[in-house]
């Protein structure tokens, strides 16, 4: 059976008994029917189940009818990345009490006190956490400061919010205040500087002298994306189409000159084409 949304699997799933349930869905016992359903979550996700919005009483049912039963985590992990909504702070926190569908949790975005939680215990909570507080023009500066100064010694936040885009100046003056004082401050503020130049080398609007300016930094990732530019002069392609001279990112640590090399002559063949 095919389902228009999420919400109408979810609404098939409450009509059926708990021990039809477990047949289909308990680890031990998925049958080929909720494998391909599962599958079919997993491959197309919010595309496929239109906005994924599951109201609030959905979701309260799903987990009265679930709690406790074999196939409670199975289901829970299948849903959880493609809702749209926070799941209900006393779900999430009941199904975190009781170690169901935790790595789902960690990965998604939930309601503050619930992603509190999972920051004080798990990295990719505290990311999810720390990146919709900074990226998010909802969320304020003061959110984000808390934030910031509760995890301060966490370099993996450090290094993933100086690889985004604040969605506030002040935010991104505050998270420079703390990465100056961090002792990797040096790699860090590299990281923020290679970051804002791929972006400026993707733009198809820059001028000439940013173009040289760009390929003078001789940062791989920079040059990774002059190459993919449509608009970056044939000289930077042709010099780059040519140079066997590893390329180790900074930030990455990869050696990206064969993909610099690929990029910019897969850009001069497209030259080329539209010049005859």
């Amino acid at each position: 059976m095919e389902f228009q949304t999420l919400a109408d699997w979810i609404a098939a799933l409450l009509q059926q008994p708990p021990d039809e349930l477990d047949r289909k869905w308990s680890d031990c016992q998925v049958t080929e029917e909720s494998v391909s359903q599962i599958a079919e979550i997993k491959r197309h996700g919010s595309e496929h189940y239109g906005c994924s919005i599951v109201s609030l009483e959905t979701l309260l049912g799903l987990h009265r009818k679930l709690r406790g039963l074999p196939c409670e985590d199975t289901i829970w992990s299948s849903i959880i990345l493609h809702l749209e909504k926070p799941l209900p702070s006393e779900v999430a926190h009941d199904l975190l009490d009781r170690a169901i569908a935790s790595n789902e949790l960690e990965h998604s975005r939930q309601e503050d006190d619930v992603q509190q939680r999972m920051a004080e215990g798990g990295e990719e909570a505290l990311l999810t956490w720390a990146l919709a507080l900074y990226c998010d023009a909802r969320r304020s500066l003061r959110e984000f400061e808390s934030v910031l100064k509760r995890f301060s010694d966490n370099e993996w936040m450090l290094e993933t919010l100086m690889s985004a885009n604040a969605s506030w100046p002040d935010k991104e003056i505050a998270l420079n205040s703390i990465v100056n004082q961090h002792a990797e401050s040096e790699r860090l503020l590299q990281i923020g500087k290679v970051h804002r130049a791929e972006q400026r080398a993707a733009d198809w609007g820059i001028g000439r002298d940013e173009f040289e300016s760009l390929y003078q930094m001789n940062e791989p990732d920079v040059l990774l994306t002059l190459a993919f530019n449509p608009r970056t002069p044939i000289v930077y392609l042709r010099a780059m189409s040519k140079n066997n001279k590893p390329a180790i990112s900074t930030i990455g640590k990869v050696d990206l000159a064969s993909q610099i090399r690929n990029a910019a002559r897969h850009n001069l063949r497209r030259w080329e084409i539209n010049s005859k």
